[in-house]
């Protein structure tokens, strides 16, 4: 499964993400390339949790991010469901 379909659900939610520094970044999704860099929409920056920054729009280049941690209401099994009956009818 390609990780696009993944992340084509994910657009315009929001989702926090780690990077190796140990910055938190949540935020609204804009979009997501196939380098996996992520364009945020109000986004939150916290080091700490008494060092939080606000920022209207945010760029993370895609060799950054530790972990993306993803809604709760995100259901893994309906898009692999999905990619399994594309990659069966080709």
């Amino acid at each position: 499964m390609k990780l696009k379909i993944l992340f084509q659900k994910i657009l315009e939610e929001n989702v926090t993400i780690e990077l190796k520094n140990g910055v938190y970044i949540s935020g609204l999704i804009v979009d997501i390339d196939k380098h996996m860099n992520i364009y945020f929409k109000n986004a939150k920056r916290t080091l700490n949790e008494r060092n939080t920054i606000f920022i209207d729009h945010m760029f993370i280049r895609g060799n950054k991010i530790r972990y993306i941690i993803l809604p709760n209401w995100f259901n893994f099994d309906s898009v692999f469901f999905k990619s399994k009956q594309n990659f069966r009818k080709l």
